[in-house]
């Protein structure tokens, strides 16, 4: 199969993963190695790892990351549910399959995180729209250029909710990466699920270059220099 049109960063902490045994691991692999998509993991060289997300009461987060894929491996990202494996390919409907099955269960205690998930995993060619809430959620792109911490400190804050629908939608506010550029954007989350961006408004601080990147490693970490 060909490497996955893009990588994406991966949103959760490296902490909280939990390792597929050897048994487990076969059957995972073998389920998703006769895929009809073709997609192929190298047994020998792929280790998986789940993750419960607090807006998932039976659905759970997989990361396969096959490192016979050079230079730096490649991961590949599931949501299983009642043991089915969803590609998580940048197209929306995996998502709200699973927001429909799981459901999704939304609050003021756990929007954020479904924000950052959502946003990570639905991209377009090349870019997701990544949240950025301080100034270490950069350091992930690699040291940054004299003078670029005091331009952009002014613009980064958690993401806030400015108002509430009737219906329980929340409008939020945020910071985010896509591409070379940083933003403002108002985002709608509705309680299935459903994000829609709203506004976006472009800040006036210069990112030295586009700062999502193919090249990085397998597990989503370091991506590189600026």
């Amino acid at each position: 199969m060909a490497n996955p049109r893009y990588q994406p960063i991966s949103p959760f902490p490296e902490m909280g993963w939990n390792y597929l045994g050897p048994q487990d691991l076969y059957a995972f692999l073998s389920a998703i190695n006769q895929r009809p998509d073709q997609l192929q993991l190298n047994p020998q060289a792929t280790h998986v790892a789940w993750r419960q997300v607090p807006f998932y009461e039976t659905a759970a987060i997989i990361r396969a990351v096959d490192t016979s894929w050079q230079p730096n491996g490649m991961s590949v990202w599931f949501i299983g549910h009642q043991g089915v494996f969803y590609l998580l390919d940048g197209n929306s409907e995996p998502l709200h399959r699973v927001n429909a099955m799981a459901p999704v269960r939304l609050s003021d205690q756990n929007y954020v995180e479904y924000l950052k998930f959502f946003c990570t995993f639905v991209y377009t060619e090349g870019a997701t729209f990544r949240i950025i809430e301080k100034l270490q959620d950069l350091e992930v792109y690699g040291p940054a250029p004299p003078g670029f911490d005091h331009a952009v400190m002014p613009y980064l804050k958690p993401v806030t909710i400015y108002q509430r629908g009737q219906d329980g939608s929340i409008f939020a506010e945020a910071t985010l990466v896509y591409q070379h550029a940083l933003y403002h954007v108002r985002f709608q989350v509705q309680m299935d699920g459903q994000v829609t961006m709203l506004d976006d408004k472009k800040i006036p601080v210069d990112l030295p270059r586009p700062m999502d990147q193919q090249g990085q490693t397998g597990t989503g970490g370091q991506a590189g220099g600026w």
